[in-house]
């Protein structure tokens, strides 16, 4: 006869299996200290440090595997941060350029309220060289908008230039700094009468007096002396003395003058339609922070040699 071959069902088998580890999990709720708790814990000892490996060589791939999955949103965060810091750049040079016009325009109120005088406000259009003038600048104001040859224009805090050539919508501003530009100046203080000169966009201005017995200090303010019928009005702010130097075989003088104006720098400028009633002498001068300090040296010629003449 054949032997029956016995075999167990799966199902069972599965079956006996969570009867005993249900068992053993009732026994060991119940009995807290004895064979089974030293068993558990024993066996709690001999699988950590497996466990402990097994997470210090997976846990690297694992982050890995996060990093490269998560890549591409953080480059698009990344992305995302640099535009903003971008945009905010951008809003903060908006505000300071926004800020910069308004002070301009303010400026501008404040000396023609002062000044008693009135203007047109125009907007720098380029800087430079233009019809035949090396210091110049063109506004976008013109004879559509009243802007007449020989006005003057003025920023807040002095004397730019005057009109030179005017087209319906823009003219050309020829500036103090031009070496073609000549105009009447007095001192703040002594009231000395001179003329102040140009020399170029980025060189300081000249002021020689017309009495040459005159006396010139560095730091005095200059204003411009107008005259009736005159192109320019009388006490617009023109700029300060830097230094004073002997001119060589007279007992004139000249002053360098820094212009209170930056020529390099114009952006709204205001072209005066209508000249004051009178002379607002020296209240529209700006105050000086700070004057600086320029030292001259000067080098006495050397002594002739006297020559040796000879005899027969």
């Amino acid at each position: 006869m054949r032997r029956r071959q016995f075999t167990l069902s799966p199902l069972l088998g599965l079956l006996a299996l969570f009867l005993a580890s249900l068992t053993l999990l009732v026994a060991d709720g119940i009995v807290k200290i004895g064979f089974l708790g030293n068993l558990r814990a024993q066996s709690v000892n001999l699988v950590t440090p497996f466990q402990e490996l097994t997470f210090a060589l997976t846990s690297p791939v694992q982050d890995f595997l996060t990093d490269i999955g998560e890549l591409g949103s953080k480059n698009q965060q990344i992305q995302s941060l640099e535009q903003e810091n971008a945009d905010l750049r951008r809003t903060i040079l908006s505000i300071e350029d926004i800020q910069r016009r308004l002070n301009d325009m303010s400026s501008l109120l404040d000396i023609s309220a002062r000044g008693q005088f009135k203007i047109l406000g125009a907007r720098t259009i380029s800087i430079g060289s233009e019809a035949g003038y090396g210091s110049s600048i063109v506004i976008d104001a013109g004879s559509l908008d009243g802007v007449k040859p020989s006005m003057v224009v003025v920023s807040g805090v002095g004397v730019v230039g005057r009109v030179v050539t005017v087209s319906p919508t823009s003219s050309v501003v020829m500036l103090l700094s031009d070496v073609k530009s000549q105009v009447g100046a007095r001192l703040e203080t002594s009231g000395e009468v001179g003329v102040i000169s140009g020399y170029g966009i980025n060189q300081p201005l000249e002021f020689r007096l017309l009495d040459p017995t005159g006396e010139l200090k560095k730091g005095a303010r200059l204003l411009t002396y107008g005259v009736e019928n005159g192109v320019f009005s009388p006490g617009l702010p023109i700029g300060y003395i830097s230094n004073v130097r002997n001119i060589p075989g007279t007992s004139s003088k000249i002053a360098r003058v820094i212009s209170f104006v930056d020529f390099t720098k114009l952006d709204y400028v205001g072209v005066i339609i209508k000249k004051p009633r009178t002379d607002p002498r020296d209240s529209l001068l700006p105050t000086i922070s700070a004057v600086p300090t320029v030292t001259v040296t000067v080098t006495a010629p050397a002594n002739p040699t006297p020559s040796k003449t000879g005899g027969n």
